[in-house]
């Protein structure tokens, strides 16, 4: 969130304006920054301005993925408010938290559509509740079904925005994936690209285990607008059975992520869907056993064992070498004698 600033906008309002955004962005998922436009010609914030609004203060919230919405300051509490959260975004939450993955609907203005939408996604949501014995990590709840109906699109106008939609332009069903802390996953799914099997690919990535051969990169995903609220961690707490924010936790967590390697057949899913989201292990819409995890996670690399073979050379030469010097000062001794 930029939050700009001119030379015409006093030190009280601009001091009052990052108050309001540091105390309603608290525990959000929103970063933001008060920029003053006369100091900062070349900030990334300033290609965001309207050219032909001059009046300062001006507000634009930027999405990961590049798009921006101009946000008003005449009521700011409430505009930062609508950012991280609406009725959808709770919802979501609250089953992202306890369940495999939430199917977001977002419906079009054709019922016939909505409800062929509506039945691929539930078929694709019981096909994996059908195999959630055999992954790796267990997980209680299987996916469920949000929709948006069209009635509910000015209330959730930030959150169709957050996904590349403009409510005014939706003409068909849309599906979006949503799992862990409110992370969307994949494409967005509609039109002939709308299928069960589509569907059961992006969610199988979901299962696989985190620490197998899997790129981490994109699965992290997109994180939707939301401020995580005490009540929220806590249920995320209860249904882990540990404290995710904990920082032992996050460094384990960022461990795993930074040795992120890519699996052969890998593809970022933002490719969908021009070619196939199907990876090499997840192929047929199977997950590979526990033990296959396991030996994925095990086999040696070869870089690490070249480099341990030349550390024992150095120290073997290394020995060698001093055991010569000391035979050559014993000699040298004895002769003396």
């Amino acid at each position: 969130l930029y939050i700009c600033v001119d030379k015409a906008v006093n030190e009280t309002k601009r001091t009052r304006l990052n108050q309001i955004a540091r105390i309603n962005l608290d525990g959000s998922n929103i970063h933001y920054q008060v920029i003053d436009v006369d100091r900062r010609t070349d900030h990334p914030a300033t290609r965001f301005l309207e050219k032909s609004k001059t009046t300062f203060p001006i507000c634009v919230l930027v999405s990961p993925d590049g798009q921006a919405m101009s946000i008003p300051t005449s009521n700011f509490k409430t505009e930062l408010t609508k950012i991280i959260t609406s009725q959808k975004r709770i919802e979501i939450a609250k089953k992202t938290i306890k369940n495999y993955a939430v199917l977001l609907l977002v419906e079009g203005p054709d019922e016939i559509q909505n409800k062929k939408a509506f039945e691929i996604a539930k078929a694709a949501a019981k096909h994996i509740a059908g195999k959630m014995d055999m992954m790796p990590k267990p997980i209680k709840h299987p996916p469920e079904i949000v929709s948006i109906k069209q009635t509910e699109f000015e209330k959730e106008k930030i959150l169709l925005w957050s996904l590349g939609l403009d409510a005014l332009s939706i003409t068909e069903p849309y599906v979006a994936i949503i799992y862990g802390k409110a992370r969307w996953i994949g494409p967005l799914v509609s039109g002939e690209h709308l299928t069960k099997t589509n569907l059961v690919d992006l969610l199988l990535v979901i299962g696989a285990d985190c620490e197998c051969g899997l790129d981490k990169s994109w699965l992290q995903g997109t994180m939707l607008p939301i401020k995580w609220t005490l009540p929220l961690q806590k249920q995320v707490m209860e249904s882990l059975g540990f404290d995710a924010e904990n920082p032992y936790v996050r460094m384990e967590m960022m461990a795993i992520m930074r040795n992120s390697v890519v699996a052969p057949g890998t593809i970022p899913l933002h490719a969908f869907p021009d070619t196939s989201v199907q990876m090499d292990s997840l192929v047929q819409n199977e997950i590979p056993p526990k033990d296959a995890m396991i030996a994925m996670d095990e086999e040696p690399d070869q870089s690490s064992i070249q480099k341990s073979f030349v550390v024992i050379l150095l120290f073997l030469g290394i020995v060698l070498l001093v055991g010569v010097v000391f035979l050559v000062i014993q000699l040298r001794k004895k002769q003396r004698i």
